[in-house]
């Protein structure tokens, strides 16, 4: 259990969800602080806020017990005070009350587990890495299996990005056409042009595609990437990386 703290201001029982983050344990003067976020979260079943709530406190039990109790996107109901609850940050935890059944909260556990999953004909089930917040998938580029990631986007809709993604691989052959003559253009005295292979390729909006190369040592075992925008279908720039 979380170590009793003796409360500086108003203590009030909050419910929330984990954030992605999830647990983390800090060693201070102090001793052992654990520290994770809740996203939304609500006081004394108020009014749902949707500002991140940072939440610490001092615990003598080991990190895996919290794992599993504060697993990302899992809905939890804590004790703790915050001295200005206007504010979203450094709520003290002063006792553990378990897993919440709130149900102003389970519309959005049901919105967190949508966003982090990514299905589309082309590709079939995406994996989820939750600490870049990427999705990733195996696919075939020119008939050859490749990484693809698609890093969550700002402005449009996560979908969108994969449909994107999914012309971007029915184009591959043009591309590598396209890319194998910037090669020869711009590096020509290199032979990098006939020795390249395709490691992976980011998609991230519309104007934002990286492709990465291995240089099949022409180069001395470095990698190039290709920056391509959609938008205006160019190819902006291949650097060297390495």
């Amino acid at each position: 259990m979380a170590q009793e703290t003796e409360p500086a201001g108003e203590t009030r029982e909050v419910t929330g969800i984990v954030g992605r983050e999830g647990p983390a344990l800090v060693e201070t003067e102090r001793g052992n602080e654990l520290v994770f976020q809740l996203f939304p979260w609500r006081a004394d079943r108020g009014k749902v806020s949707l500002s991140r709530l940072s939440v610490v406190t001092q615990t003598h039990e080991p990190i895996e017990t919290w794992f599993d109790r504060l697993s990302p996107g899992a809905p939890v109901s804590i004790r703790g005070f915050l001295p200005d609850w206007e504010s979203s940050h450094g709520l003290v935890m002063t006792a553990w009350l378990g897993p919440a059944r709130d149900p102003a909260l389970a519309a959005a556990v049901q919105r967190w587990n949508r966003d982090q999953s990514l299905r589309h004909p082309a590709f079939k089930a995406f994996d989820y890495d939750i600490d870049t917040d990427q999705f990733s998938v195996t696919a075939r580029w020119s008939g050859k299996p490749m990484q693809l990631v698609i890093e969550r986007p700002e402005r449009e809709p996560l979908q969108a990005i994969a449909d994107l993604a999914a012309r971007l691989f029915d184009d591959s052959e043009v591309w590598d056409m396209r890319i194998e003559s910037w090669l020869r253009r711009e590096m020509p005295d290199s032979g990098v042009a006939d020795c390249v292979r395709l490691k992976r390729v980011t998609v991230s909006g519309r104007d934002r595609v990286e492709l990465l190369y291995d240089d099949g040592d022409a180069l001395g075992g470095r990698n190039l990437i290709a920056e391509i925008d959609l938008g205006r279908d160019v190819i902006v720039t291949v650097d060297v990386i390495g």
